[in-house]
This record gives C-alpha cells, structure tokens and sequence, in this order.
C-alpha cells in the first residue's frame, strides 16, 4: 500500500523537510480529498503521515480554504460559486467557467 511506503519516508514530527513546501501540500491535498469521502487515516497504523496530515491541516491558511471548501462542498455547481463568495474567497469578478468544455490551447498545438 502506498501509505505504508510513505510512512517509511516521512519524519516523526510532521513536514517533510522542516517547514511548509509543495511536497507537504501534495500528500496532504489526497488526504483532504479523501475526507470528502468520509475517510480518515488510521493513525494507529499511519503515525507519521497522520502527523503530516495533522500538522498542515492545522495551519491557519490551510484552515481557511478548508472552511471555503466546507462551505460548497454539497452544494449544485451553479450556488457554488455564490457560496464561496459569501465565504470570503478571493474569486474573480467574472467566471471562466462554461457550460462547453474548453480546450487547452498548449494541448490544442501539441503536434
């Protein structure tokens, strides 16, 4: 399983090298999205991902898009954007999104 592999790689007290970085975000993001699906980690068996976890899920910025995210979590796609709002997130003042799908212009040039 590969969280028993990343248990072998992670430190004892959380981040992995120290202080905040993209590889501490990456392992955590699956997590986060793993608790939509109501799942929690073991953390009897998992102790050093769970402090992993734990320690970034605990950082105040990280509290506040996790509050955000809560907040339009159930909600249909067209009050999400109303929600988030609501909630103080730093959106645009207009939507990018569509109703049609949009191709990426470097995937519409790859040759």
């Amino acid at each position: 399983m590969v969280v028993d592999y990343l248990e072998t790689q992670l430190r004892e007290d959380g981040l992995i090298f120290g202080a905040l970085s993209i590889a501490d975000l990456s392992i955590v993001s699956y997590f986060r999205t793993a608790f939509f699906a109501h799942h929690a980690i073991d953390a009897e068996r998992w102790l050093r991902t769970a402090a992993l976890v734990g320690c970034v899920q605990a950082m105040p910025a990280i509290q506040k898009l996790a509050r955000q995210e809560d907040c339009m979590l159930r909600l249909p796609l067209a009050k999400q954007r109303g929600a988030l709002i609501a909630a103080g997130a730093p959106l645009s003042s207009e939507t990018m999104g569509t109703r049609r799908g949009r191709c990426c212009r470097v995937l519409r040039d790859w040759p």
